[in-house]
């Protein structure tokens, strides 16, 4: 099951209403093996995103719904940066990348997914590789 996305208007709710939201979902899911939840994580700043991101994780989400930074045309380096940063924060959760370049602008290509993915386990099997913020600090859930 998944959590309110871009299609349900996810910019409409208030942090309470997506916390609710989400505490809903995961109160009937986390009992339960036979369904995953998908929590959306739409935050374009990166410090929310991860805070959001890693309640998710901590709450006992399944998978993580990130949808690619689309506020005046990020470059594909403001593209990598906040979905690494998230992806690092709540390895080795897995996590599904949204890309909706119609209603965004923002389009996720082959190159900055291949840049993601050579990165945290979070997109492909591996060992987490550590990323550190300017001041030195490596952003993860608690």
């Amino acid at each position: 099951m998944t959590s309110h996305g871009f299609a349900s208007e996810f910019y409409k709710l208030s942090d309470r209403e997506r916390a609710d939201l989400t505490q809903i979902l995961l109160a009937q899911t986390v009992p339960r093996s036979d369904v995953a939840a998908i929590i959306a994580v739409q935050d374009h700043a990166t410090q929310l995103a991860v805070r959001r991101a890693c309640a998710a994780a901590e709450a006992g989400a399944d998978l993580i719904n990130l949808l690619a930074p689309y506020l005046l045309s990020p470059s594909r380096r403001d593209l990598i940066l906040p979905m690494d940063t998230v992806l690092t924060a709540v390895a080795p959760l897995p996590v599904v990348l949204q890309s909706a370049p119609s209603e965004t602008g923002t389009r996720l290509d082959v190159s900055t997914i291949s840049a993601l993915a050579a990165s945290p386990p979070t997109l492909r099997p591996g060992q987490a590789r550590a990323r550190t913020k300017p001041d030195g600090n490596i952003p993860r859930c608690r």
